[in-house]
């Protein structure tokens, strides 16, 4: 959102898409690693974002070009080294997890979705190779479940909605009324 207006202080023509994809995986990373990874255009934004959404490009691509995987050694080799850096860096969140909530009763106040995993595998406060693997694949099919799909249906709402200037009068009405200037 602080991109945006940083755009129209500017007068610069703003991508709605890519601002939803970094607003869709800030919110994401709250929710489900509470952790805050930086899209929203205060300093660097977090390895584990990009690796994520480089993989979801290549993913994209390969879906229409679907022969394009097959042929070309080069997309194979990124996609199986975005792959191996993401299992590690998720790997890397679950460990960071671990470490900062030393307690038991820390871990279960917490309320994001990776703590929640990690208190219900119920061993003291470590975990194994096998438990870490299975919470590292629950967090990326949720983030990946979750990201793409609620990225899309916020650009195209937004552009849906700019083509019916009557339907945009009637959500600002609303939203006065119920929030105010």
């Amino acid at each position: 959102v602080a991109k945006c207006g940083s755009d129209a202080d500017r007068s610069v023509e703003t991508n709605l898409h890519r601002r939803s994809i970094d607003f869709t995986a800030d919110v994401i990373a709250q929710v489900a690693f509470g952790e805050d990874w930086g899209s929203d255009g205060e300093g660097s934004v977090n390895k584990t974002h990009t690796l994520m959404v480089e993989l979801v490009d290549e993913v994209i691509r390969n879906a229409l070009f679907p022969l394009r995987h097959l042929f070309d050694i080069r997309t194979h080799l990124r996609v199986r080294n975005l792959v191996r850096d993401l299992d590690r860096d998720m790997k890397e969140v679950v460990q960071r997890r671990m470490e900062t909530a030393s307690t038991a009763v820390e871990r279960k106040s917490r309320r994001d979705i990776l703590s929640l995993s990690i208190s219900q595998q119920g061993n003291e406060g470590t975990l194994d190779a096998a438990e870490i693997d299975d919470i590292t694949s629950q967090m990326k099919t949720f983030y990946f479940a979750g990201h793409d799909t609620t990225s899309t249906l916020i650009s195209w709402t937004i552009w849906l909605v700019a083509q019916h200037p009557d339907v945009f009068k009637k959500i600002r009405d609303e939203v006065s009324s119920k929030l105010g200037d």
